[in-house]
């Protein structure tokens, strides 16, 4: 081994080097990003509540017995506060959902009517939007 001053600068070595490593950095990069945009995320929004809680609902019910079961809506609406409104979304996978229950009550707070429009999720332990009787 030499003395360093014998020793020759290499200034496209050190270029071929560095561009090297610079190439391998972004094609890393580039692959981690062309792995995670093949990743779906599945957001559900609103009041999460599977088909077989809202069917316990029955005309009769209290609107006291009616928020044990699925919990109060998240907004009441002006325009008719004798029906609670619950909405629900699913999306990021292949299939969007979108679901409504509306619970219409008479002038005493009883339950009249359940309605539901669209497919709700299948029953999977306790979710946020309702309450464990």
């Amino acid at each position: 081994m030499g003395h360093p001053l014998n020793q020759q600068f290499h200034p496209f070595k050190t270029l071929e080097c560095s561009m090297n490593k610079i190439v391998k950095a972004v094609g890393f990069y580039a692959l981690l990003s062309l792995v995670s945009a093949c990743a779906t995320v599945v957001v559900e929004q609103g009041s999460i509540m599977p088909q077989e809680v809202v069917d316990q609902i029955h005309a009769g019910m209290n609107q006291d017995q009616v928020a044990k079961l699925i919990g109060h809506p998240l907004e009441q609406n002006p325009l008719h506060p004798d029906q609670w409104e619950y909405f629900y979304q699913r999306g990021g996978d292949l299939q969007p959902v979108t679901a409504w229950v509306v619970v219409h009550f008479d002038a005493a707070g009883l339950v009249t009517q359940v309605e539901t429009s669209g497919p709700l999720p299948e029953g999977q332990g306790i979710k946020p939007g309702y309450e464990a009787q």
